[in-house]
């Protein structure tokens, strides 16, 4: 018997997005690994990362670059494929592609057509930084990662300050420190923060403290990629 989630016939394609683990390899659903299986093709932010996740699974499927150069073209090629019958996923390095990812712009144009998409959930930095940051979270403002260039980034600092908290963002080791200045002189160094560097991997790493504290610019050094609650 077909699965309820599976389609039967290959008269009308879909775009599955599908979450994948944030760090530990063994965070995905049975659900995800089945969708993996079964589509025609899977659409990677990197290859290479794709690729090693089917490998632990012993999946062999045909993996696309989704390259920023020339990304137009290709979302078509992929949407005509889709339409023409094929089932089609999409993901991203880590938890879920659209959400704080260029993969939206393959979802809007989807949806833009009328071609079906659906969800497969999984792992999911935001709310695993929430559930552990000892804070209530039952409603938050989720950022993003800051902007990178000068102008776009000041003018983020100075709103954050008035956005509903907590508020939560991502950001990568090279900007880390730079952003714990903005926000300290947007928010205050009495703020408390939590910092979650690396979540569900070995190197994972937890911190409940306030903005103004020292011991956040020594772990500002470290490599590896953060999620910040700011309360």
């Amino acid at each position: 018997m077909a699965s309820q989630n599976h389609p039967e016939s290959k008269s009308a394609g879909k775009l599955y997005v599908v979450a994948t683990p944030i760090g530990n390899i063994e965070d995905i659903s049975l659900r995800a690994l089945r969708i993996l299986k079964t589509a025609d093709f899977i659409i990677a932010e990197n290859c290479s990362i794709t690729k090693k996740l089917l490998g632990v699974y012993q999946l062999s499927k045909e993996v696309c670059t989704y390259r920023p150069r020339g990304r137009s073209k290709v979302i078509e090629m992929y949407l005509e494929r889709i339409l023409s019958g094929e089932f089609a996923v999409i993901v991203c390095d880590a938890g879920t592609p659209s959400v704080a990812d260029p993969g939206f712009q393959l979802t809007t144009k989807a949806a833009e057509k009328g071609i079906q998409i659906e969800a497969i959930p999984g792992a999911c930095v935001i709310s695993a930084a929430l559930s552990i940051c000892g804070w209530p979270s039952g409603k938050y403002t989720f950022t993003g990662f800051p902007p990178r260039s000068r102008s776009d980034r000041q003018q983020f600092f100075q709103d954050i300050s008035a956005y509903p908290r907590p508020v939560v963002l991502f950001e990568s080791s090279a900007y880390l420190s730079s952003t714990i200045l903005s926000l300290r002189k947007a928010l205050g160094c009495s703020s408390q923060i939590f910092l979650g560097r690396d979540l569900t991997k070995k190197t994972e790493l937890q911190m409940r403290t306030t903005l103004g504290a020292e011991e956040l610019m020594v772990v500002a050094k470290s490599r590896g990629e953060y999620v910040l609650i700011i309360t």
